[in-house]
């Protein structure tokens, strides 16, 4: 259990620097990913992202943070499974947005990564 939060934080962290340096790359590929994909099928992946990270933040050393994160991933996978159609043009409008855009995004990746792996006991 405790690889957990580690896997979540360096993914996030990855995620963010790949955001940074190669926007126009991670555009085409969450372009190809996600306008295939059922916004049904992201919630549970998102769900599951947050019930792990609610789980964790019981051991964590800071309960809030981790707690918050889990709680914030749980409300948008419910919301992603009980609007499909409008999270579908939600994912539509994140995918295809500007490189500055993405490179915030990753910034913010990047540092909640970073964040998270400093909550670990």
């Amino acid at each position: 259990m405790r690889f957990i939060p580690w896997i979540i934080g360096i993914l996030w962290i990855a995620i963010g620097i790949l955001n940074i340096l190669f926007p126009n790359g991670v555009r085409s590929f969450n372009q190809k990913l996600f306008t295939n994909l059922h916004p049904r099928i992201i919630s549970i992946v998102i769900l599951i992202f947050g019930i792990l990270l609610i789980v964790f933040s019981f051991k964590s050393k800071v309960f809030l943070y981790p707690f918050l994160l889990g709680l914030l991933g749980c409300i948008k996978s419910a919301f992603f499974f009980a609007k499909p159609s409008l999270a579908k043009r939600l994912i539509g409008g994140w995918v295809n947005t500007r490189e500055k855009f993405y490179q915030l995004t990753g910034l913010i990746s990047f540092t909640l990564g970073i964040f998270l792996l400093l909550c670990i006991r």
